[in-house]
């Protein structure tokens, strides 16, 4: 709706030797500010494979995107 804010979208992604619940203490931190946040779980089986993980979540997203 025009003039209606929205909410921002965080997207975290984790790196190697790490998974998605690495980022479980910081993600009520972003929320309690209003932001919607994704954490990306990789399957850290090839880079191929993280990139591509990584573009469907950002294609979930509804909002301009920020990179």
């Amino acid at each position: 709706m025009v003039g209606e804010k929205t909410r921002k979208t965080i997207v975290l992604v984790h790196g190697a030797f790490a998974d998605g619940t690495s980022w479980s203490k910081v993600i009520p931190l972003l929320q309690a500010k209003a932001l919607n946040v994704v954490a990306v779980q990789n399957p850290t089986d090839s880079l191929t494979n993280d990139v591509a993980a990584v573009n469907r979540a950002l294609e979930s997203i509804n909002e301009p995107k920020y990179h």
